[in-house]
């Protein structure tokens, strides 16, 4: 959604890229679309999205007609903008396999590598302060994770191993950068998160503390969460 609600920016396939207002008319931004999912209007008016040019690729921000590129890349991108509007968090997928995660400054350029580990899925707390990463185990089973928080220093696990739901590694996981525009696992105050999951054979919505060691289960056989505003 524009910041005044009265238009949408659109992301359709390999050619559509543009802003379509309530009355459905469509109006190009003028850039060719990269790979990668939802593209985000920020409050200050601002784009930011994928574009493809040859074989080249690009993330980028636009303002007005004036477009920067923030990062270069080959593959597909996933990314998600801070809350503060001040960092981008993106991962690059290439050859079928994930990537790990970097974020991006907006106002110097400059980016940092926050996890080692393959990632899911990625969420920025309300405050814009950490990223909470769901990374995966080198365990061999392509479905257990565990959570890491980034807060700008580094990253750390938090919580034990878990299976997440098989409906949220479906429907919500592959499209995280969309759901993450409008729903969060973040608690409001960015203590706590909730997500759901099988641990030890208990399966529901759980809500981790970050200064403890094991998550508090809250409901049985939960297969999504989302965290009141």
């Amino acid at each position: 959604w524009s910041p005044e609600g009265d238009g949408l920016l659109i992301h359709v396939g390999s050619e559509t890229l543009g802003q379509i207002d309530l009355e459905g008319n469509l109006t190009p931004v003028g850039d060719a679309p990269g790979v990668f999912h939802a593209p985000v209007w920020l409050p200050d008016g601002r784009l930011v999205y994928a574009v493809a040019e040859g074989k080249r690729q690009s993330l980028v921000v636009r303002r007005g007609d004036r477009t920067s590129e923030l990062v270069r890349f080959r593959g597909a991108i996933e990314f998600v903008v801070s809350p503060n509007a001040e960092h981008v968090a993106y991962r690059v997928d290439a050859d079928d396999r994930l990537g790990s995660v970097r974020v991006v400054d907006f106002h110097s350029g400059r980016s940092e590598r926050v996890s080692d580990l393959p990632v899911t899925a990625f969420q920025w707390s309300p405050d814009g302060r950490r990223l909470l990463l769901m990374t995966l185990e080198e365990t061999g089973d392509p479905t257990t994770h565990r959570w890491q928080v980034w807060d700008g220093g580094g990253a750390r696990t938090v919580g034990p191993t878990f299976l997440p739901s098989p409906t949220y590694l479906r429907d919500y996981v592959p499209f995280f950068g969309q759901y993450a525009q409008s729903m969060t696992l973040w608690s409001p105050d960015g203590r706590s998160f909730a997500f759901p999951g099988l641990i030890e054979g208990r399966a529901g919505i759980w809500v981790q503390d970050l200064d403890a060691e094991e998550p508090t289960f809250v409901v049985e056989d939960g297969s999504v969460v989302a965290w009141s505003p």
